[in-house]
């Protein structure tokens, strides 16, 4: 069962924890892409703030893009992600509101997903 001191000190491990690999990117040049995918009220939005609170701005950038424009809509999906990808010792968090419709379309969610992406964009 956890208890509320239990939760304090994993917090407080894991935001050590999300330093050390804040140094480790930075020292090393790396550049690091994280996704977050969920419906409305799915609780990303509150994750994303517990992992920026303790770590520096100048590493860690969240993005969360706005509605599609009209241009927007007739791009390749990944061209409106391509531009806020991280320069070298970033770490990028993309909140990404997942619609009803888009969930299934676009979703990463399986390896045999994830090989199709990959195989369709990596040539």
């Amino acid at each position: 069962m956890c208890t509320g001191r239990f939760l304090l000190c994993t917090d407080q491990r894991l935001q050590g924890e999300l330093v050390k690999l804040q140094n480790w990117v930075r020292q090393t040049g790396l550049r690091i892409i994280v996704l977050f995918e969920g419906r409305e009220a799915a609780g990303k939005g509150g994750i994303i703030k517990r992992i920026i609170e303790r770590v520096s701005p100048r590493v860690f950038r969240v993005v969360a893009l706005p509605t599609p424009s009209e241009r927007e809509k007739t791009q390749m999906y990944m061209q409106r992600y391509i531009a806020h990808f991280p320069a070298a010792g970033e770490i990028v968090l993309f909140d990404r509101r997942c619609l009803v419709l888009l969930c299934g379309k676009f979703s990463l969610s399986t390896l045999k997903k994830r090989k199709q992406f990959y195989h369709r964009y990596s040539s």
